[in-house]
């Protein structure tokens, strides 16, 4: 069964919300927790969420992530290192830079670095990350 998480409604962008999750359990000993909750509670880690239901900022909601786990690796890790091995195959045998086979290989590599960023920018920029289930109850 997939568990839903709970957070507040901190800002409304026409039809999607951004909802600031609330710290879990597992957040509590983690230590990557700074990354996604701040270090010092001013910075939060908020998701964009999409919803049937009308929302409003300070809402709580309990909502479900539905950005799955293989996407969002193939997207950060497959995608750039297949553009990586191309562009030092294309860079070893279309680029004349030098005399020398390896800088070419090397200007290759770094040609395709930004390519990867732009993509992986482009397929993943404005998708929702969480799809909210219900509002919750206002008794914290």
């Amino acid at each position: 069964m997939n568990e839903c998480e709970t957070g507040t409604v901190v800002q409304v962008r026409g039809d999607e919300y951004l909802i600031e999750p609330d710290l879990q359990e597992g957040c509590v000993s983690c230590r990557h927790r700074r990354s996604c909750h701040g270090s010092s509670g001013d910075q939060k880690r908020c998701l964009i969420c999409s919803s049937s239901i009308e929302l409003s900022v300070g809402d709580r909601v309990a909502f479900n992530l539905v950005f799955p786990l293989i996407y969002a690796s193939v997207l950060l890790y497959l995608i750039p290192a297949l553009l990586i091995i191309l562009g030092a195959v294309v860079g070893s045998r279309h680029i004349s830079i030098s005399s020398d086979n390896d800088i070419n290989t090397l200007m290759g590599i770094l040609a395709a670095l930004p390519v990867s960023a732009v993509l992986v920018f482009l397929l993943r920029r404005g998708k929702p990350v969480a799809h909210v289930v219900r509002r919750e109850p206002d008794n914290l």
